[in-house]
C-alpha cells in the first residue's frame, strides 16, 4: 500500500510540473560586486537584488530586468557607505554575461561626478557563497 501510494504522489507531480528548485547561488562581477542568493531574471520579469563590495566598503540594494527581446540584463543600484552615496547601472549581454557599468558618485563636499562607463563580466565567486563582511 505504502509503495502503491508514493508511486501515485510521484506520477501526480509529474502531471503537475514539479521540479526542485535549486537554492540561488552568489552573483560575482569583476568590478567587485557581489550579490546574495541571485540568479538572472528571465525575459520580461525584473527581480530584487542586494549585495556589497569588497570589504562591505559599500552595501547595495536595487533591482535588476531581463529586456523583454532576451538579449541583455540591466542592474541599477543604490550604494551606501559612510563616506558617499553612489549608484550605478550595469547592462550586460545575456549570452556571456559581459557588458558595461557606469557609476555615480555622490558626495557632500564635490557634489555629484559620474565616470565613463566601463566593461564589467560575471566572475566565479571565490568561496562560492561569499561571506558578508
Amino acid at each position: 500500500m505504502r509503495t502503491l501510494m508514493k508511486a501515485g504522489l510521484r506520477t501526480a507531480a509529474l502531471f503537475l510540473g514539479y521540479t526542485a528548485v535549486a537554492p540561488a547561488s552568489d552573483f560575482c562581477l569583476d568590478n567587485g560586486v557581489t550579490l546574495k542568493a541571485f540568479s538572472i531574471p528571465g525575459t520580461g520579469i525584473c527581480k530584487e537584488h542586494r549585495g556589497f563590495t569588497p570589504g562591505g566598503e559599500h552595501f547595495l540594494s536595487g533591482a535588476a530586468c531581463g529586456s523583454s527581446n532576451g538579449l541583455t540584463i540591466t542592474f541599477t543600484h543604490l550604494m551606501v557607505s559612510n563616506d558617499d552615496v553612489r549608484t550605478q547601472e550595469i547592462t550586460l549581454n545575456r549570452q556571456g554575461l559581459t557588458g558595461t557599468f557606469r557609476e555615480c558618485i555622490i558626495e557632500a563636499v564635490s557634489g555629484v561626478g559620474c565616470a565613463a562607463p566601463l566593461a564589467v563580466a560575471k566572475t566565479l565567486c571565490s568561496p562560492a557563497t561569499v561571506p558578508v563582511p
